[in-house]
Protein backbone atom coordinates (compact mmCIF):
# COMPACT_ATOMS: atom_id res chain seq x y z
CA UNK A 1 0.00 0.00 0.00
CA UNK A 2 1.18 3.00 -0.78
CA UNK A 3 1.33 6.39 1.22
CA UNK A 4 -1.15 8.61 0.37
CA UNK A 5 0.83 11.94 1.73
CA UNK A 6 3.02 13.39 -1.16
CA UNK A 7 6.66 13.09 -0.27
CA UNK A 8 8.96 16.05 -0.51
CA UNK A 9 12.27 17.44 0.10
CA UNK A 10 13.41 21.11 1.25
CA UNK A 11 15.74 22.94 -1.41
CA UNK A 12 18.13 25.84 0.05
CA UNK A 13 21.89 26.59 0.09
CA UNK A 14 22.47 23.06 -2.36
CA UNK A 15 20.28 24.17 -5.10
CA UNK A 16 20.82 27.39 -7.98
CA UNK A 17 17.24 27.69 -9.30
CA UNK A 18 13.50 26.69 -8.66
CA UNK A 19 13.72 24.86 -11.54
CA UNK A 20 16.47 22.65 -10.81
CA UNK A 21 14.96 22.18 -7.34
CA UNK A 22 11.74 20.95 -9.11
CA UNK A 23 13.45 18.81 -11.95
CA UNK A 24 15.95 17.40 -8.89
CA UNK A 25 12.53 16.09 -7.05
CA UNK A 26 11.31 14.34 -10.00
CA UNK A 27 14.52 12.82 -11.32
CA UNK A 28 14.52 11.10 -7.58
CA UNK A 29 11.35 9.82 -6.81
CA UNK A 30 10.00 12.85 -4.99
CA UNK A 31 6.53 14.48 -5.81
CA UNK A 32 6.96 18.32 -3.58
CA UNK A 33 9.74 20.18 -2.94
CA UNK A 34 9.86 22.64 -0.23
CA UNK A 35 11.91 26.15 -1.30
CA UNK A 36 13.40 27.70 1.82
CA UNK A 37 13.32 31.41 0.99
CA UNK A 38 17.04 32.06 3.09
CA UNK A 39 18.23 31.17 -0.44
CA UNK A 40 18.99 34.52 -3.02
CA UNK A 41 18.29 31.95 -5.57
CA UNK A 42 14.14 31.39 -4.97
CA UNK A 43 13.64 35.53 -4.02
CA UNK A 44 10.94 36.79 -6.09
CA UNK A 45 12.69 39.44 -7.59
CA UNK A 46 15.18 36.88 -8.87
CA UNK A 47 12.31 35.30 -11.04
CA UNK A 48 11.64 36.80 -14.27
CA UNK A 49 8.04 36.18 -15.94
CA UNK A 50 9.23 33.48 -18.11
CA UNK A 51 10.53 31.19 -15.28
CA UNK A 52 7.24 31.53 -13.62
CA UNK A 53 5.76 30.25 -16.43
CA UNK A 54 7.85 27.28 -16.78
CA UNK A 55 7.99 26.58 -13.11
CA UNK A 56 4.34 26.34 -13.53
CA UNK A 57 4.46 23.95 -16.41
CA UNK A 58 6.24 21.29 -14.49
CA UNK A 59 3.44 20.77 -12.90
CA UNK A 60 4.96 20.16 -9.35
CA UNK A 61 3.59 20.15 -5.91
CA UNK A 62 5.61 23.56 -4.39
CA UNK A 63 6.07 24.66 -1.10
CA UNK A 64 7.88 27.81 0.11
CA UNK A 65 9.05 28.19 3.77
CA UNK A 66 10.07 32.18 4.83
CA UNK A 67 13.11 33.21 6.00
CA UNK A 68 13.59 32.38 9.58
CA UNK A 69 14.70 35.87 10.66
CA UNK A 70 11.13 36.64 10.26
CA UNK A 71 9.53 37.47 14.05
CA UNK A 72 5.87 38.92 15.28
CA UNK A 73 7.50 40.40 18.16
CA UNK A 74 9.65 42.96 17.80
CA UNK A 75 9.20 46.86 17.48
CA UNK A 76 5.68 47.46 15.60
CA UNK A 77 8.00 49.67 12.16
CA UNK A 78 9.88 46.78 11.89
CA UNK A 79 7.00 44.62 12.91
CA UNK A 80 4.55 45.75 10.45
CA UNK A 81 7.67 46.12 7.55
CA UNK A 82 8.03 42.05 8.31
CA UNK A 83 4.45 41.80 7.73
CA UNK A 84 4.33 43.35 4.49
CA UNK A 85 6.95 41.59 3.03
CA UNK A 86 5.63 38.54 4.05
CA UNK A 87 2.62 39.23 1.74
CA UNK A 88 4.49 39.72 -0.94
CA UNK A 89 6.22 36.25 -0.20
CA UNK A 90 2.27 34.92 0.10
CA UNK A 91 1.69 36.56 -3.59
CA UNK A 92 4.48 35.04 -4.94
CA UNK A 93 3.88 31.31 -3.82
CA UNK A 94 -0.03 32.34 -4.93
CA UNK A 95 1.25 32.84 -8.43
CA UNK A 96 3.30 29.93 -8.50
CA UNK A 97 0.25 27.87 -7.64
CA UNK A 98 2.30 26.86 -4.54
CA UNK A 99 0.91 24.37 -2.00
CA UNK A 100 1.67 25.95 1.56
CA UNK A 101 4.13 28.40 3.14
CA UNK A 102 5.42 27.92 6.40
CA UNK A 103 6.13 30.82 9.08
CA UNK A 104 7.98 30.61 12.38
CA UNK A 105 6.09 32.98 14.72
CA UNK A 106 9.69 34.86 15.33
CA UNK A 107 11.41 34.60 19.26
CA UNK A 108 10.92 37.28 21.62
CA UNK A 109 13.50 39.00 22.35
CA UNK A 110 16.26 37.84 25.09
CA UNK A 111 17.22 40.29 28.05
CA UNK A 112 20.32 38.36 30.52
CA UNK A 113 19.58 39.62 33.99
CA UNK A 114 21.45 37.95 36.83
CA UNK A 115 22.23 34.78 35.04
CA UNK A 116 19.57 33.96 33.46
CA UNK A 117 17.22 35.02 29.98
CA UNK A 118 14.07 36.70 30.53
CA UNK A 119 12.08 37.30 27.36
CA UNK A 120 10.08 40.43 26.58
CA UNK A 121 6.94 38.17 26.72
CA UNK A 122 7.37 37.90 30.27
CA UNK A 123 8.25 41.05 31.02
CA UNK A 124 5.57 43.05 29.06
CA UNK A 125 2.66 40.04 28.07
CA UNK A 126 -0.06 42.25 27.16
CA UNK A 127 2.00 44.25 24.57
CA UNK A 128 3.82 41.06 23.02
CA UNK A 129 0.59 39.15 23.15
CA UNK A 130 -1.31 42.26 20.94
CA UNK A 131 1.52 42.12 18.30
CA UNK A 132 1.31 38.41 18.27
CA UNK A 133 -2.61 38.41 17.96
CA UNK A 134 -3.37 41.56 14.97
CA UNK A 135 0.22 40.22 12.88
CA UNK A 136 -1.55 36.96 12.94
CA UNK A 137 -5.34 37.95 12.51
CA UNK A 138 -3.91 40.35 9.80
CA UNK A 139 -2.50 37.62 8.01
CA UNK A 140 -5.33 35.42 8.77
CA UNK A 141 -7.40 37.89 6.74
CA UNK A 142 -5.12 38.35 3.91
CA UNK A 143 -5.69 34.61 3.27
CA UNK A 144 -9.13 34.51 3.05
CA UNK A 145 -9.10 34.45 -1.12
CA UNK A 146 -6.02 32.45 -1.17
CA UNK A 147 -5.91 29.04 -2.30
CA UNK A 148 -2.55 28.82 -0.91
CA UNK A 149 -2.04 27.49 2.70
CA UNK A 150 -0.39 29.73 4.99
CA UNK A 151 1.07 27.16 8.14
CA UNK A 152 2.82 28.09 11.17
CA UNK A 153 5.72 25.67 12.55
CA UNK A 154 6.13 24.59 15.90
CA UNK A 155 9.52 26.27 17.01
CA UNK A 156 10.48 27.21 20.59
CA UNK A 157 8.15 30.19 20.32
CA UNK A 158 4.99 28.76 19.49
CA UNK A 159 5.44 27.12 23.14
CA UNK A 160 4.84 30.85 25.05
CA UNK A 161 1.87 30.30 26.55
CA UNK A 162 0.77 33.61 24.81
CA UNK A 163 1.19 32.25 21.53
CA UNK A 164 -0.90 29.12 22.76
CA UNK A 165 -3.35 31.26 23.15
CA UNK A 166 -3.22 33.25 20.08
CA UNK A 167 -3.74 29.78 17.85
CA UNK A 168 -6.16 28.47 19.80
CA UNK A 169 -8.16 31.48 19.46
CA UNK A 170 -7.36 32.34 15.36
CA UNK A 171 -6.76 28.51 14.16
CA UNK A 172 -10.77 28.35 14.26
CA UNK A 173 -12.45 31.42 12.27
CA UNK A 174 -8.94 32.07 10.43
CA UNK A 175 -7.97 30.25 6.76
CA UNK A 176 -5.06 29.81 9.25
CA UNK A 177 -2.60 25.83 9.38
CA UNK A 178 0.08 24.57 10.99
CA UNK A 179 3.16 22.81 10.30
CA UNK A 180 4.27 19.98 12.29
CA UNK A 181 7.62 19.69 12.44
CA UNK A 182 8.00 16.32 14.31
CA UNK A 183 12.10 16.57 14.86
CA UNK A 184 11.45 19.06 16.66
CA UNK A 185 8.53 17.50 19.33
CA UNK A 186 10.89 15.12 20.13
CA UNK A 187 13.69 17.05 21.34
CA UNK A 188 11.13 18.55 24.05
CA UNK A 189 11.12 17.20 27.42
CA UNK A 190 7.72 14.70 28.73
CA UNK A 191 5.63 17.48 29.39
CA UNK A 192 5.96 19.75 27.20
CA UNK A 193 6.01 17.03 24.33
CA UNK A 194 2.66 15.78 25.61
CA UNK A 195 1.05 19.16 25.72
CA UNK A 196 2.62 20.27 22.15
CA UNK A 197 1.35 16.94 20.78
CA UNK A 198 -1.91 17.97 22.54
CA UNK A 199 -2.37 21.09 20.66
CA UNK A 200 -1.82 19.20 17.11
CA UNK A 201 -4.30 16.29 17.85
CA UNK A 202 -6.53 18.99 18.72
CA UNK A 203 -5.97 20.42 15.78
CA UNK A 204 -4.87 17.66 13.14
CA UNK A 205 -7.27 18.97 10.21
CA UNK A 206 -5.19 22.05 10.45
CA UNK A 207 -2.07 20.58 9.95
CA UNK A 208 -1.24 20.61 5.92
CA UNK A 209 2.70 20.29 6.13
CA UNK A 210 4.76 18.37 7.92
CA UNK A 211 8.66 18.02 8.65
CA UNK A 212 10.57 14.85 9.08
CA UNK A 213 14.22 14.55 10.23
CA UNK A 214 15.56 12.52 13.09
CA UNK A 215 17.27 13.34 16.57
CA UNK A 216 18.01 11.11 19.49
CA UNK A 217 16.09 13.74 21.79
CA UNK A 218 17.90 16.31 23.45
CA UNK A 219 18.74 18.48 20.56
CA UNK A 220 17.33 19.40 16.79
CA UNK A 221 19.63 17.59 14.61
CA UNK A 222 18.15 17.03 11.38
CA UNK A 223 19.50 13.78 11.17
CA UNK A 224 18.66 11.48 8.34
CA UNK A 225 15.77 9.05 8.86
CA UNK A 226 17.04 6.21 11.25
CA UNK A 227 19.47 8.00 13.01
CA UNK A 228 17.45 9.01 16.23
CA UNK A 229 14.81 7.58 18.19
CA UNK A 230 12.03 8.74 16.54
CA UNK A 231 9.09 6.36 16.20
CA UNK A 232 8.44 6.96 12.45
CA UNK A 233 5.65 3.84 12.49
CA UNK A 234 3.60 5.92 14.66
CA UNK A 235 4.07 9.10 13.24
CA UNK A 236 2.89 7.95 9.44
CA UNK A 237 0.03 5.91 10.77
CA UNK A 238 -1.02 9.19 12.08
CA UNK A 239 -0.28 11.70 9.49
CA UNK A 240 -0.21 9.91 6.09
CA UNK A 241 -3.41 11.70 4.27
CA UNK A 242 -3.79 13.47 0.68
CA UNK A 243 -4.63 16.20 2.43
CA UNK A 244 -1.05 17.36 3.89
CA UNK A 245 2.48 17.13 2.28
CA UNK A 246 5.20 15.21 3.99
CA UNK A 247 8.87 17.17 3.60
CA UNK A 248 11.96 15.75 4.38
CA UNK A 249 13.74 18.13 5.88
CA UNK A 250 17.48 16.59 5.76
CA UNK A 251 20.47 18.28 3.97
CA UNK A 252 22.15 18.39 2.00
CA UNK A 253 19.49 16.98 -0.35
CA UNK A 254 21.26 14.21 -1.80
CA UNK A 255 20.17 12.76 2.34
CA UNK A 256 16.68 13.80 1.85
CA UNK A 257 16.78 10.83 -0.81
CA UNK A 258 18.04 8.56 1.60
CA UNK A 259 15.80 9.18 4.28
CA UNK A 260 12.80 8.76 1.50
CA UNK A 261 13.73 4.79 1.40
CA UNK A 262 13.61 4.90 5.05
CA UNK A 263 10.49 5.99 5.16
CA UNK A 264 9.31 4.06 2.72
CA UNK A 265 10.88 0.83 4.34
CA UNK A 266 8.90 1.88 7.40
CA UNK A 267 5.39 2.24 5.58
CA UNK A 268 6.00 -1.31 3.35
CA UNK A 269 7.87 -3.27 6.50
CA UNK A 270 5.23 -2.95 8.99
CA UNK A 271 6.33 0.26 10.35
CA UNK A 272 9.71 -1.22 11.13
CA UNK A 273 12.94 0.47 9.90
CA UNK A 274 14.78 -1.75 7.92
CA UNK A 275 17.91 0.00 6.76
Amino acid sequence: MRLASPIGYQASYDTESILEAIRFGKQNGFQAVELHLLSPNFQPEQINSAERCAIRDENFILLFHVPTNFSFFIDDKIRLATIERLKEYIDFAEELTAYAITVHLGRSMPLATQGKILRTWELWYEQEYERLYSSIKDIGMYMQDKRLFFCIENTSEMRYPLSYEVLESLLPELPLYLTWDIGHSNTLDHDEKQREEAFFLRFLHKVKNVHLHDNWGKIDEHNIIGEGNINWGYYLELLDSKERVLILETRPRELAVLSMKRLLNVWHHNNKLTK
